[in-house]
């Protein structure tokens, strides 16, 4: 057995340290402040808008709202919905249904009806 009589005993009393959940929400909320301060307000602006539209796409596709975590299938439909592909008879195809598109449009969360493009779906 080890001997613990080296262990410093603290100068402060137990009821003034921080316990381990208050340094989690003291812990969260700096996080906050520093990513807060780090972010480009382009940035923050881009990813809600992002976010505004990928809700907006999840909800006029599947009739619910979003939640976390996303589950794989719809990130893959999500994909095969805006990335433009040569189909087998050689015409350029997408799955995003023609509903879904106008509701998007409607909503003012894409600009025009149709595919994206290119530069888009890589952003």
């Amino acid at each position: 057995m080890k001997d613990n009589s080296l262990i410093p005993t603290l100068a402060q009393p137990a009821s003034n340290l921080t316990l381990p959940i208050q340094l989690a929400q003291q812990a969260a909320d700096a996080v906050r402040e520093l990513l807060a301060e780090a972010a480009a307000a382009n940035t923050t602006r881009s990813y809600a808008s992002a976010l505004r539209y990928w809700a907006g796409w999840h909800a006029a596709r599947y009739g619910v709202e979003l939640s976390l975590p996303v589950s794989e299938a719809a990130v893959l439909q999500f994909v095969v919905d805006h990335a433009v592909r040569r189909a087998a008879d050689g015409e350029l195809a997408w799955e995003l249904p023609l509903a879904v598109d106008q509701t998007l449009v409607a909503a003012g969360l894409k600009a025009k009806l149709g595919p994206w493009t290119l530069a888009t779906v890589r952003h």
